[in-house]
């Protein structure tokens, strides 16, 4: 019986050697085909457990090599660790880079888009120069060429009324310069109508341009509101000094012969600058003036050479040229029968 246990031990023994053997042959096949590094790793390490006991029986330095075998495998495995975590890690950063970057483009295009926008308000307010900045950051901010030329389209209106408002305010500027300068020069009859008409114009146009074209017209023409006041103002007193030059005129006039014809005469000159001034200021309630005005001219007609001689005698500075004037009425009313005819025909004969 011991000789048989004997027998059996041996006879499992020698084939636990041979399954050692065999498995670290098929081990080594494994890890030439480069199988995977785990379940290689796990494999020889239970291959050594069951290994280790057997050293003395088993062929010299199979347990280094599997040991060696092992340890090359779990590099193995750690470098294609590291490629994978090098590889994920570098893929992660790269998704990240990129997304980062699209925001940023995206972030440029919309504050290139809030540039249009802005491009817009800044013509509203007449802020040319800085209008045209906006227009050209946001023709830039286009991704791509086609994208930059839909740009360059879509602000071809914005730039077509910028140009228009450039030309604007160089009338306007010019405007303000010519009334300022007319302002300075003072008003008068001959031009307050046509200033209180520009004036008007000028402060409608004024009032519909933006804050900062304003500001640059109100350092030319400070308060264009106090010039077109002082015009009509000017225009009241006109039509009050209509009322005024009629009463004299009548009254030089008298009811049949004219009792003072050089005053008459500048009455109804006077009366005739004053009816222009508000004609031209397109004044309609000016008929039954101009009717006055008529009558007298009708009246004074005949007496033109008459008021054009006394005007001569009362410039005579001494009494040689009252004579020189006289004797000019003399020749220049022969023949009529006024009384200064006959006056200054008897002086002379």
């Amino acid at each position: 019986k011991e000789l048989a246990a004997v027998a059996e031990a041996e006879a499992t023994l020698r084939a636990t050697l041979e399954g050692l053997n065999e498995e670290w042959a098929i081990l080594q096949q494994e890890a030439a085909r480069g199988s995977s590094p785990a379940i290689l790793i796990v494999r020889l390490s239970s291959w050594l457990e069951r290994a280790t006991p057997q050293a003395e029986r088993l062929p010299e330095g199979i347990l280094r090599e599997a040991r060696a075998l092992r340890q090359n495998t779990r590099a193995r495995l750690n470098r294609r660790y590291m490629v994978l975590t090098t590889s994920w890690v570098g893929g992660v950063l790269l998704l990240i880079a990129g997304v980062v970057y699209w925001n940023i483009l995206k972030t440029q295009e919309e504050e290139s888009r809030d540039r249009f926008s802005e491009a817009s308000r800044l013509i509203e307010l007449y802020d040319h120069p800085a209008a045209a900045v906006a227009l050209d950051e946001f023709e830039r901010g286009g991704l791509s060429a086609a994208d930059q030329a839909a740009r360059k389209a879509q602000t071809i209106p914005l730039r077509q009324r910028l140009a228009t408002q450039n030309a604007d305010e160089q009338r306007l500027r010019l405007e303000a310069l010519a009334l300022a300068d007319r302002r300075n020069q003072s008003l008068t009859l001959s031009n307050v109508a046509e200033t209180e008409s520009r004036a008007n114009k000028y402060l409608q146009e004024f009032n519909q341009v933006g804050g900062s074209l304003q500001a640059k017209l109100k350092a030319i023409l400070p308060e264009p509101e106090g010039l077109l006041s002082a015009c009509r103002q000017m225009l009241d007193r006109t039509r009050n000094d209509v009322a005024t030059q009629i009463a004299v005129l009548n009254k030089a006039m008298g009811d049949d012969n004219a009792t003072d014809l050089t005053k008459a005469a500048e009455a109804l000159e006077r009366l005739r600058l004053l009816l222009k001034t508000l004609t031209d200021a397109k004044d309609k309630d000016l008929d039954s003036a101009l009717a006055a005005a008529d009558r007298a001219e009708l009246r004074l007609s005949g007496e033109r050479k008459t008021i054009a001689a006394l005007k001569g005698l009362s410039k005579a500075a001494d009494l040689a040229g009252y004579l020189a004037a006289l004797s000019d009425t003399a020749a220049n009313n022969a023949g009529e029968k006024s009384d200064l005819s006959a006056r200054a025909s008897f002086v002379f004969t």
